[in-house]
């Protein structure tokens, strides 16, 4: 299970907006990638500065699990 986290930095921002999505985890790493995709594309139509550039993280939930077993 993947979670996705996408990051944005505007032009002029010294400091990149941290997008957290709601939706995942998402089943397989390509899922990850393409909702990050999707975050990425709407937060570009729907802003009003430039965007330098944009990142998707995909972290590995199995951690988490592992911790929550007591593994």
């Amino acid at each position: 299970m993947f979670k996705t986290i996408v990051l944005i930095w505007a032009v002029l921002a010294s400091e990149p907006v941290i997008i957290e999505d709601k939706l995942g985890p998402y089943e397989t790493v390509f899922q990850c990638f393409h909702r990050g995709s999707v975050i990425i594309r709407s937060a570009v139509e729907n802003t009003h500065f430039a965007i330098a550039k944009a990142e998707t993280l995909c972290f590995e939930r199995k951690i988490l699990e592992e911790k929550s077993l007591g593994v």
